[in-house]
């Protein structure tokens, strides 16, 4: 697997040394992924083991259970990926950016997402640590410390509905739009925020 090739989803990622980060991103073939390091150097990832449906909308999460030293990657509440891990830290430095849908790879490019987001949350907690019925919105609480939910109709800033305020700016060619007809129950009425990159 590697970051350079997949497009992101969510998360920080950062190549200086002693920087911890961590990226959920979508690969060429289709797989999830979930890449997280402690300090920019070592790097702990794997792929699911199966693709999400095209024109489909997929709920998708990545966690790191600090407890007992695992990654995992749910697909539409379903467990599809656990990795032993051997990590300390869980969160980047505080006031570095996050980045939805895009991120500056090492080589100056851009891993833009080409599709739509809908609802993306950060947590300080491991939220999920068995299958789980997805939530068609989601929703924030004292464990959230971001929640887009990208239902904006138009501007270039995307509203934190956690009680963090953490405002996004749409960068890269992203916008927000109608969604098209896909089905799935991951999908929620409204806009969406489509490819590009939101960086706080």
């Amino acid at each position: 697997v590697s970051i350079e090739s997949g497009s992101v989803i969510a998360g920080h990622w950062e190549y200086a040394t002693d920087q911890p980060s961590y990226v959920l991103f979508l690969q060429p073939t289709g797989k999830i992924a979930l890449f997280a390091s402690a300090n920019g150097v070592a790097t702990f990832g794997k792929d699911t083991a199966t693709p999400i449906q095209l024109n489909v909308w997929s709920h998708v999460a990545g966690v790191f259970d600090l407890p007992s030293q695992t990654l995992r990657v749910y697909v539409n509440g379903g467990s599809e990926t656990v990795l032993p891990v051997t990590m300390a830290k869980p969160h980047p430095i505080a006031g570095t950016q996050l980045h939805l849908g895009n991120y500056p790879t090492q080589d100056a490019s851009q891993a833009s997402f080409l599709g739509l987001l809908h609802d993306v949350r950060f947590s300080s907690v491991a939220r999920y640590t068995s299958p789980f019925k997805p939530e068609v919105k989601l929703t924030s609480d004292g464990s959230t410390f971001a929640l887009f939910h990208l239902d904006e109709t138009s501007g270039t800033t995307a509203s934190d509905a956690s009680s963090n305020a953490n405002t996004a700016t749409l960068k890269n060619g992203a916008k927000f739009g109608a969604p098209p007809s896909c089905s799935g129950s991951g999908g929620a009425a409204g806009s969406v925020g489509s490819a590009g990159a939101s960086n706080l």
